[in-house]
Order: structure tokens, then C-alpha cells, then sequence
């Protein structure tokens, strides 16, 4: 297991090689970069996870169109890319709190433990997966939703 984690932490910083550069520079609450993830997010890798979560900040709660599909593909990358997502907020700095706050406050319907289920089977391991899990353990229970671990 050990090794498989670190040859995702290998392949994870040779990829961000070049999305580290991007993302220091991303716009944020921009609609383009939420609609080029939106356009492929079957096929999505961790430079274009990368990118999306780089657009998150607290400016972009008065953006109700971002702030609306923003949130939605959020839970879609958890749900389908968990590892991506891992990688992505344990290699570089984004405004996590922003990215917090709209887990625990979804504007979409959410299934918490289908969310749960996903993080917690990750197989890329760090100590953000376990800061996300009780993130989204909050949100449940402030939906009135009960996590089975």
C-alpha cells in the first residue's frame, strides 16, 4: 500500500510540474474553467482538478450561476475522482476553506454516504482525506443525515 502511494505522490507532482505554474495564476469564480471540466469530466485528470478547484474562493458566493454548477461538479469529482481530488488538495494550496464551505452547504441534492464511501475507499492516502471525511460527516449531519462508517 505504501508504494502505491508513493508512486502516486510521483506521478502526482510530475504532473503538477506544469499545473502548479497555471494555478498560481488561475482566475477565480471562472465560468470557463468550471465549463472545460464540465465538458469532460468523464476523462478528467489531476491538472484539470487542479485548475477547477484553483477557482474556488469566497468572492464566489455572490456568483449564483458559478456558485450553482461550481458546487455541482465539486460532489461530482469527489464522488467520481476521489484520488484526483486528494492528490490535488494535498500537492497544492487552494482557498479550502472555500472548498469546505461548499460541502457543507450543498446546492444540489447530495447522497453523504455514496460521498463518504468514495473518499473513504480512496486509495490515495493523506491526512486531507481524513480532514474531508469529517467535512462531510458535518454537512450530513447537518442535513439530518446519519454516516455509517
Amino acid at each position: 500500500m505504501k508504494i502505491q502511494n508513493l508512486l502516486y505522490l510521483f506521478l502526482a507532482n510530475f504532473l503538477f510540474s506544469s499545473a502548479i505554474e497555471e494555478s498560481t495564476i488561475c482566475s477565480k469564480c471562472d465560468l470557463a474553467t468550471l465549463v472545460s471540466i464540465e465538458n469532460v469530466s468523464d476523462s478528467i485528470d489531476v491538472s484539470m482538478v487542479n485548475n477547477f478547484l484553483c477557482t474556488f474562493d469566497k468572492s464566489c458566493k455572490s456568483n449564483t450561476e458559478f456558485s450553482k454548477r461550481s458546487n455541482a461538479m465539486l460532489f461530482k469529482v469527489l464522488l467520481n475522482n476521489p484520488n484526483l481530488f486528494l492528490m490535488s488538495v494535498t500537492l497544492s494550496k487552494f482557498d479550502e476553506e472555500s472548498i469546505k464551505e461548499y460541502i457543507q452547504k450543498p446546492l444540489i441534492e447530495v447522497d453523504f454516504q455514496k460521498l463518504y464511501d468514495a473518499l473513504k475507499s480512496a486509495s490515495f492516502k493523506s491526512s486531507k482525506q481524513k480532514t474531508y471525511l469529517e467535512v462531510i460527516k458535518t454537512s450530513a449531519t447537518k442535513n439530518k443525515v446519519r454516516i455509517i462508517e
